[in-house]
């Protein structure tokens, strides 16, 4: 019956363990729980009317999150690593990406753990031509956004392109979008990437070495780390655009998962142009407005797309 569907669902979060990196965000995840499921109501993606359920998404959620994943990670290397087969958590990504946005009270998924979901396509949009060892070439030209594969990207010896900088943009869904409409001018090649795929890489390492080099990612402390393990990924240098860290309003707290990323930001080489926002983060404890949504759409049809410093 209902009444012990509920009790056996309130148990298994009583009998959760201590989270060893993330107890704060943990025993919040399960007092909002505790509180829906008294209340009668469940939170996507967990109900309280499938107990069984219930503890396996708890335990998978506790095994991805209590351990620091080597960014890159792939997904099917991971799925093995917590004790299940190879594509278990490809299957289940969606309520898992679920499951730790609500956890880090924010829109999260598994890229943001740094494990690597696909990197088998790199989106982009800009005239880029992909020439072969036979001769052959394949010119995606036109306004549209493309796909390549990383086969292609790996097997050609040559990539070309008019364009004289590159931008990647991290949120793929709304910004990347947002300035692929917007590049009426076709000078800069756009590219979607978070954590560096290897198609992104590759990409990277064949590009004309004279292309500038620009990201634009979140500033909050993933967007930062983001922005870190590009640099470290490319043979040329990246400018960070518009990753600046913007007050304290609205006041989104800085989680013990940011404060770990921040720590180990503080004082790298390669992030020196950031350390202002990075320890404007550290010791606000604040975010603010921290998604790249939060500057709004171009104003400009073309580069740099804002006509001033946002």
């Amino acid at each position: 019956d209902s009444a012990s569907t509920l009790s056996r669902s309130l148990a298994v979060i009583d009998g959760q363990a201590e989270h060893p990196l993330l107890p704060n965000e943990w025993l919040t995840l399960l007092s909002k729980l505790h509180t829906a499921f008294r209340g009668g109501s469940s939170l996507r993606p967990f109900s309280w009317r499938k107990p069984d359920q219930l503890a396996a998404q708890l335990e998978i959620l506790f095994e991805l999150t209590s351990r620091d994943w080597p960014d890159g990670t792939l997904v099917r290397s991971a799925s093995t690593a917590i004790g299940f087969d190879s594509k278990f958590l490809e299957r289940r990504q969606h309520s898992i990406n679920s499951g730790l946005s609500l956890m880090f009270e924010r829109p999260s998924t598994l890229a943001d753990l740094g494990i690597v979901v696909s990197e088998s396509m790199l989106h982009f949009q800009g005239p880029l031509i992909l020439h072969f060892p036979d001769g052959k070439s394949i010119d995606y030209s036109g306004r549209a956004p493309h796909k390549i594969s990383l086969a292609d990207l790996e097997q050609c010896v040559r990539i070309e392109t008019t364009c004289p900088r590159l931008l990647s943009i991290e949120n793929a869904k709304t910004t990347f979008r947002q300035f692929a409409a917007a590049d009426q001018d076709g000078t800069t090649l756009l590219v979607a990437s978070s954590f560096p795929t290897a198609a992104f890489v590759t990409l990277l390492n064949k590009l004309p070495d004279t292309i500038e080099h620009h990201h634009f990612g979140d500033s909050d402390a993933t967007g930062f780390l983001i922005l870190k393990k590009i640099r470290e990924a490319s043979p040329r240098l990246v400018h960070a655009f518009h990753m600046r860290w913007r007050g304290s309003d609205p006041d989104v707290p800085v989680s013990d998962r940011d404060l770990a990323i921040l720590s180990k930001l503080s004082g790298h080489p390669l992030m020196a142009d950031c350390q202002e926002s990075i320890n404007a983060l550290t010791f606000t404890r604040s975010m603010g407005s921290f998604e790249q949504e939060s500057l709004g759409p171009p104003t400009i049809q073309g580069w740099p797309f804002f006509d001033r410093e946002k």
